[in-house]
């Protein structure tokens, strides 16, 4: 028997997750008119929540959840704030929010038939969502979360460039680049790695794919000039790996509670 918060917590989550990242992110809300695409996202929202909630009579919990996330991403667009520190405050009202509400319905007894989902697939459903929404959140959420986490060093670096080419215009060495995505697609397979050696009940690989990309990665930049781009690649580096290893741990103890 599935415990009841896990009902409603893992599928709002899940349809948070999917909308706010895959289907209708920050970006489209800001590129179009807000009142629209706010209205938009809120459908996604409330349209994602009751299919994977699976209650037919949960129609008011869907809408009270709709309402919270579509006043809590007003109040983020109008703020316009991008800081890392801002990124965790909104995630973190949206868990809350989502945690306060299902606590609040489990201890009233309101929704208490089964999902249509739990009746015939039973924990398997909630299982399966978890393993899907790990995987999600340790490849593309990750990316995102790392990409903001180093925004403001990649700014120090990016004004560095811009100044050595101010300086010296022939040094285009300085300020090449590498492949167009190839940072983002090398986040996206170690952190895929990660989840792996976890669930493989091999976490000491971790190891040596850190070794691994710390020879093939760091060994490019040996000069002290560079110490600033050392810096930034072994920075992202610690903070993918420890995003994959907190993700992927966490979506083990909770596929582990509902076995």
């Amino acid at each position: 028997m599935i415990e009841p918060i896990y009902e409603f917590t893992i599928p709002l989550f899940s349809a948070h997750i999917i909308v706010d990242f895959l289907i209708y992110p920050d970006e489209a809300i800001q590129r179009k008119g807000l009142f629209l695409s706010l209205l938009k996202h809120a459908i996604l929202i409330a349209v994602f929540s009751y299919i994977l909630l699976g209650k037919v009579n949960a129609w008011a919990m869907v809408l009270v959840i709709t309402v919270l996330h579509a006043a809590i991403d007003f109040m983020k667009v109008r703020l316009n704030q991008h800081l890392f520190k801002a990124f965790l405050f909104d995630q973190g009202i949206h868990a809350a929010v989502i945690i306060l509400l299902t606590y609040f319905v489990n201890s009233n007894n309101y929704f208490t038939e089964s999902s249509i989902w739990y009746s015939y697939f039973g924990t398997r459903y909630y299982a399966l969502l978890v393993f899907i929404l790990g995987v999600f959140l340790c490849t593309y959420v990750g990316g995102i979360v790392v990409g903001i986490a180093v925004q403001p060093l990649l700014a120090q670096l990016e004004q560095k460039g811009d100044d050595l080419q101010r300086k010296s215009p022939d040094l285009s060495e300085v300020h090449a680049r590498g492949l167009r995505d190839a940072g983002k697609i090398i986040g996206y397979l170690e952190r895929s790695l990660i989840y792996l050696f976890v669930f493989v009940n091999q976490p000491s690989a971790v190891g040596f794919l850190i070794a691994a990309k710390s020879i093939l990665r760091f060994g490019e930049i040996r000069e002290r000039s560079n110490r600033m781009e050392a810096e930034y690649i072994i920075i992202g580096t610690l903070l993918s790996f420890l995003y994959g290893l907190i993700v992927s741990y966490s979506v083990q103890a909770i596929l582990l509670s509902l076995s």
